[in-house]
């Protein structure tokens, strides 16, 4: 399994394919992945549990890549969509590549979207090594 590198919830209220055009406008485009990538998903969303409180919503599984990467599985992000009445209530964002959760979660906020939490890994460069 690959690591982890990002995760961002979104409170969006806006329909399914108003949602979709907006992660479309981010730079985010639809790929076809194994069932195995959405694992990550899952593993994500028990232990965020308490940000999405997702009682009653369906969920939606969609793969997406970043336009602007195409190294091999590194601009893939899994979102995972809650919703009620085709209405898009919360958004999961997972990112396999560092760096890339904050870009799309700027966009994203500059949409209409409003971000409940992100967390992202960063790597810290050697100069800095010592100051911790």
């Amino acid at each position: 399994m690959e690591t982890i590198h990002g995760v961002a919830i979104f409170q969006v209220d806006k329909d399914a394919g108003v949602t979709e055009l907006i992660l479309g406008h981010a730079g985010l485009s639809p790929v076809t992945l194994t069932g195995d990538y959405y694992e990550y998903l899952d593993i994500v969303e028990s232990e965020f549990a308490s940000y999405l409180n997702t009682d009653n919503l369906e969920k939606t599984d969609k793969a997406f890549e970043l336009s602007s990467i195409t190294s091999s599985h590194g601009g893939i992000i899994l979102v995972r969509m809650y919703s009620k009445d085709y209405i898009v209530k919360k958004m999961l964002i997972i990112s396999l590549r560092r760096g890339i959760i904050a870009r799309i979660s700027k966009r994203l906020i500059n949409n209409g979207m409003t971000r409940l939490m992100l967390f992202e890994a960063y790597r810290v460069p050697n100069k800095m090594r010592h100051l911790r």
